[in-house]
C-alpha cells in the first residue's frame, strides 16, 4: 500500500499521539492498582470532622446524622455556621440533644464584611479538640457506619485524599459529571501516590491542625476564594506527606440537589488554582488533554477523508480493549453504577469538556 507524504505524516502522528494516550492509561491504571493494594493499620486516634454550612439546614437535617452515628470510640463534629440567614442554628441545637459530640461555631452575618469559606474553615479548624481534621460538607452522607473507621485506618500520613462522588442514579448529563469527577479523583490520586499531590476534593479529605498552623493557615492565598482544599493539599502534602484512600469503605457520597451547579464549581475551583501548583504536573495534565484532543481529531480524519479504515480500525480497538480493562476494575471496585457502559461515550467527549471548561475559567476566572 502506498503512502503519500502527508499520510504517512499523519500516520506518524497518529501512532505517537496513540502511544501517550496508552501510556497515560496504563499510568493511572498501575497507580490504582497499587493504591487499593495498599495496607491499612488499625486506629483509634480522635478526629474532629468540620462540616462548614451556610443556608444549608435543609442538606444538614437529613445528612448530619449519617456523620454522627458513625461506629468509632472518640471523635467530634463541628458545624460551623458561616452567617446563614435559615434555621440551621435550630437544626444543629435540636441534634444537639441527642449528641454529646456535636458543636456549633457560629460566625455572625455581616453586610460589610465579606468574607469566604476559608475564614468558616479556620474557625472551625481553631475550634477543634482534635490534631487530626477531617472536612465534608452539608450535602455530603458517609455510605455506612464503618466510614470514619476506614477512613482513619487509611490515614498514615499528615494529609488524606479520599474518593467522593455523586450518587448513583440515572440520567446521561447526570453521569457524565460522575464520570468527570470520577476520572479527575483519579488523577488526584495517581499523582498523589508518586509524591505530586496537588488537590483533594474537598468532601473528603483529612490534614492535621499541627500542619495547618504550621503553614500559617490559608495566609500563602488568603485573597483568593479558592484553594481551601486543593491548593492546602498540595502545600501540606509537602510538609508531613499524603495517605489516599480509594475504597468503596471510605467514599463520600454527595446528595446535592443542584448536581450541575455543585460541579460547575468544583470545576471552577480547581482550573482557578491551577497555575499555583507544581508546573510538571500541570503540563502532564495539559498534555494528556491536549493529546486526547489531538489523537481523536486524527482518527475521524484519516476515517472520514483517507478512507484508513484498517489503521483507524486497530487503533480504536487496542485503545478500547485498555479502556474496557480499566474502567471495569475501577467502577467495580468503587460500586459506581451505570458508568461502565456510557464511559465508552463520556471518554470521547470528556477532552472536550475539559477544553470548554479550562476556557470559561480564562474567561470568568475565581479570584
Amino acid at each position: 500500500m502506498y503512502f503519500t507524504t502527508i499520510q504517512t505524516a499523519i500516520l506518524i502522528t497518529l501512532s505517537i499521539s496513540s502511544a501517550i494516550h496508552l501510556l497515560f492509561q496504563i499510568f493511572h491504571l498501575l497507580r490504582f492498582k497499587k493504591i487499593i493494594k495498599t495496607e491499612s493499620k488499625s486506629t483509634h486516634d480522635s478526629v474532629s470532622i468540620i462540616i462548614c454550612s451556610q443556608n444549608n439546614a435543609i442538606e444538614l437535617d437529613e445528612n448530619l446524622t449519617s456523620f454522627l452515628d458513625q461506629n468509632y470510640p472518640d471523635f467530634e463534629v463541628i458545624v460551623v455556621d458561616n452567617g446563614s440567614t435559615d434555621n440551621t442554628e435550630d437544626v444543629v441545637k435540636i441534634l444537639q440533644q441527642r449528641y454529646s459530640n456535636l458543636r456549633l461555631s457560629k460566625i455572625p452575618r455581616d453586610e460589610k464584611f465579606q468574607h469566604n469559606k476559608k475564614l468558616a474553615q479556620t474557625i472551625g479548624i481553631k475550634a477543634a479538640k482534635n490534631n487530626k481534621l477531617l472536612f465534608s460538607n452539608p450535602s455530603c452522607q458517609p455510605t455506612n457506619d464503618q466510614w470514619l473507621n476506614n477512613f482513619m485506618k487509611s490515614w498514615t500520613k499528615g494529609v488524606l485524599i479520599a474518593y467522593s462522588n455523586f450518587e448513583n442514579k440515572k440520567g446521561f448529563w447526570f453521569n457524565m459529571r460522575k464520570y468527570h469527577l470520577l476520572q479527575q479523583q483519579l488523577r488526584f490520586a495517581s499523582y498523589a501516590s508518586t509524591n505530586k499531590a496537588f488537590a483533594g476534593d474537598g468532601d473528603n479529605l483529612g490534614y492535621l491542625k499541627s500542619d495547618f498552623f504550621a503553614n500559617k493557615g490559608f495566609a500563602k492565598h488568603a485573597h483568593f476564594e479558592a484553594g481551601y482544599d486543593h491548593l492546602m493539599i498540595h502545600q501540606l502534602a509537602k510538609q508531613s506527606g499524603v495517605s489516599i484512600s480509594l475504597s468503596p469503605f471510605t467514599k463520600m457520597v454527595s446528595l446535592s440537589k443542584n448536581p450541575y451547579e455543585k460541579w460547575n464549581k468544583k470545576n471552577a475551583n480547581l482550573y482557578s488554582i491551577l497555575k499555583n501548583i507544581n508546573k510538571g504536573i500541570r503540563y502532564l495534565l495539559y498534555t494528556e488533554t491536549s493529546n486526547k484532543i489531538i489523537l481523536l481529531t486524527l482518527l475521524c480524519y484519516i476515517s472520514v477523508y483517507e478512507k484508513l479504515f484498517l489503521f483507524s480500525g486497530i487503533i480504536i480497538s487496542i485503545h478500547l480493549v485498555i479502556h474496557t480493562y480499566n474502567y471495569k476494575i475501577v467502577t467495580r471496585h468503587l460500586k459506581e453504577e451505570n458508568l461502565f457502559l456510557s464511559s465508552y461515550v463520556f471518554s470521547i467527549l470528556m477532552p472536550f469538556i475539559k477544553l470548554y471548561l479550562y476556557i470559561r475559567n480564562l474567561i470568568f476566572s475565581i479570584h
